[in-house]
């Protein structure tokens, strides 16, 4: 697979109900950033000089609408491996020429479960005996526009009737003591020791890697070529011939994607990841969807 000839396929819907899709040739810039917090994933990206109707199509603002879900998808990659990098909603999108500059830039501002995470509310009762697990569960299907990922061990039961009432994050939050997040609109309840099944991508020199990893206490990061794969959650094997004693497997909890994708103009792509250190007897989780 090279690494140096990328592809993108941006899909979004627009006031209308109609859906816009983007691929090259069109000029995209990006910057991704996703994490395994409860507060929701970020993206900013930026397309260059579409037609009048599309920039308008595409207007959009969440504050002035909140009421409003418009879904957004980036697939990005290399030929025959495009997989989705960011799936959220638009918090807004707008298009401006700067002055001097013959080009139209249409930006797109969005969030990962932003829409569900501050709208969506619980009014629920679980009877006495229910699992902790199966409460969980239920609430994660209060967001209404989110699919369950992985869910993974939390035991116990409720001696008696539990009642759920209030903002479904906060009650998630609660429940999972913090341990839970949304990334591509799936929602992932593990902690630090559980991690979500599926392949273990390799991170080294012959894959990408730029320069040497770093740590800082609990965190190790490292930068590489982009890699669309990653995904949060699962686990990855660091290989570094100028830092060998990080080299071991790791948990991702952060993924930053940044760079340019253009069959006009040269740019750079690159990811950065980060990894939980120190994490032993790493436990696999199966995935829901």
């Amino acid at each position: 697979m090279s690494k140096f000839q990328r592809l993108f396929q941006l899909t979004f819907e627009t006031r209308d109900g109609d859906k816009v899709v983007l691929t090259n040739p069109f000029t995209m810039q990006f910057n991704i950033v996703r994490h395994n917090l409860s507060s929701a994933s970020n993206a900013n990206i930026k397309i260059y000089n579409l037609g009048l109707a599309n920039r308008e199509r595409i207007f959009f603002n969440a504050i002035t609408t909140p009421e409003k879900f418009l879904h957004v998808e980036l697939r990005a990659g290399y030929e025959g491996m495009m997989p989705i990098i960011f799936s959220g909603d638009i918090l807004d999108a707008q298009s401006y020429r700067g002055e001097g500059s013959p080009n139209f830039i249409t930006e797109i501002n969005a969030y990962d479960g932003g829409f569900d995470l501050a709208h969506s509310d619980s009014n629920r009762g679980e009877a006495a005996g229910t699992l902790r697990v199966n409460a969980i569960r239920n609430l994660c299907k209060d967001l209404t526009h989110c699919k369950i990922g992985a869910i993974g061990n939390f035991p116990g039961s409720y001696a008696r009737q539990r009642v759920f009432a209030g903002a479904t994050k906060q009650l998630l939050e609660d429940e999972t003591g913090g341990n839970f997040f949304i990334d591509n609109q799936r929602v992932y309840c593990l902690k630090d020791n559980e991690y979500v099944e599926g392949e273990v991508l390799v991170i080294s020199s012959e894959t990408g890697l730029l320069g040497s990893p770093t740590r800082c206490e609990m965190i190790v990061t490292a930068e590489m070529l982009f890699e669309p794969r990653l995904k949060i959650g699962q686990v990855v094997e660091l290989v570094s011939r100028d830092y060998p004693s990080l080299n071991q497997l790791y948990k991702v909890i952060g993924i930053q994607h940044s760079g340019t994708i253009s069959d006009a103009v040269g740019g750079k792509c690159k990811t950065t990841v980060r990894m939980l250190y120190g994490i032993q007897n790493l436990t696999p989780v199966e995935s829901e969807s």
